[in-house]
């Protein structure tokens, strides 16, 4: 089986959500795959060592410039394809979907498998994703077409399947539902609280203090405005909670650090380091506005979140995660129309060690393998 990515660079989201699910698709049943993956030409090499320096054996190819021009990307992965002699390809996204879908009706070949990461449509006209308007208006076309003729299906949430039975009539049943799974170097113990306060001592908290952590991107999905009316209302009153933003933006931006400068700070790590820093910490951040986009979402940092022993603060109705989070008591759930009045206690071991197993048991791809294994079915 081919994995084919268009235009995704390489990131902590592709090691965990791409390389990571070829790695476990070969290691744990056997099933031989070869990543294909075409990127911009813009830092080209350097996107390329990352690629083979995790994944050797991945094709790592320049795609034409400009997202525009996706579908001249046919006539190489054509010949790409032709050397392979492989006739099944798992695609992640739509674009990438109508190319493999353009190769199997030529009969280049046999089996369409779609990836889908979100709702795309909604995610490209309600945050600007794509700033084409041609491509703007074609997308729907695109995505239904991926979604009800593709072979099979995987979906990264229950509510993105009914988004597609209530928008695109999809009716099949050929599809899994796979959450965004945690990266292998998460499924670890947690740290002992003697590391736990040595890395906390690192940073300058206390013994006492309540660190919030938002990890992510600065994307509009993200919803910073709300993200500042919460922090401010959550430490007005709460002089001990502090605020680490491990995300690439400007704290200037915020009205909470304005007001608490010296309780909010950033760093940059890489994915291989995350965890660590994650574990000291004792709530995990994942507020967003309520958008069709994070209705059907699945936030790969919810899974991260809870290996790393944190509790969430999560808004209603993220993708199947909110519900999660209230059904396993995991978490809480964070009103954003309402001031916030809860007040934030110290993280026990004992429900670190309750979040972590609830990772181990939803978020892992070994806990999925049953849906793995009707996804390698289905392909043959």
């Amino acid at each position: 089986m081919i994995y084919l990515t268009l235009g995704d660079q390489y990131s902590g989201v592709v090691s965990s959500q791409v390389i990571d699910v070829c790695k476990h698709l070969i290691d744990a049943h056997d099933h031989p795959v070869r990543l294909v993956s075409f990127i911009s030409l813009r830092g080209f090499r350097a996107q390329r060592k990352k690629f083979k320096a995790e994944f050797p054996s991945a094709m790592v190819l320049p795609m034409w410039p400009r997202l525009v021009n996706w579908e001249k990307n046919y006539f190489l992965l054509r010949i790409i394809l032709f050397g392979l002699k492989d006739r099944k390809i798992m695609t992640r996204g739509i674009l990438a979907c109508n190319l493999a879908l353009k190769l199997k009706e030529k009969g280049r070949i046999d089996w369409v498998c779609l990836d889908a990461r979100g709702a795309y449509e909604a995610e490209w006209h309600e945050y600007e994703v794509v700033d084409n308007e041609t491509m703007k208006q074609e997308v729907k076309i695109w995505e239904e077409k991926a979604v009800n003729e593709s072979d099979f299906r995987l979906g990264v949430s229950q509510k993105l399947v009914e988004y597609w039975r209530n928008n695109f009539g999809y009716q099949s049943d050929n599809h899994v539902v796979i959450p965004c799974t945690i990266n292998q170097y998460f499924e670890r113990n947690l740290l002992t609280e003697g590391v736990r306060e040595k890395i906390r001592t690192s940073y300058g908290y206390q013994k006492n203090d309540i660190v919030l952590v938002y990890a992510g991107s600065s994307a509009g999905w993200q919803s910073f405005q709300m993200l500042d009316r919460f922090l401010i209302s959550a430490m007005e009153k709460q002089p001990f909670v502090h605020v680490l933003f491990l995300a690439k933006i400007d704290l200037t931006q915020l009205q909470a650090y304005a007001q608490f400068p010296d309780r909010i700070r950033k760093d940059w790590v890489s994915h291989q380091e995350i965890f660590q820093t994650l574990a000291m910490c004792d709530y995990g951040i994942l507020i967003r506005e309520n958008t069709v986009t994070n209705q059907v979402a699945a936030p790969t940092k919810f899974g991260e979140y809870l290996s790393a022993g944190l509790k969430i603060l999560i808004t209603p109705e993220l993708g199947d995660y909110s519900d999660f989070a209230e059904k396993y008591e995991c978490g809480w759930i964070i009103e954003p129309e309402n001031r916030f009045d809860r007040k934030f206690t110290v993280v026990s071991m004992t429900e670190r060690e309750k979040s972590r197993q609830l990772a181990m048991e939803h978020f892992t791809k070994e806990a999925h393998k049953p849906n793995y294994q009707r996804l390698i079915h289905a392909s043959i």
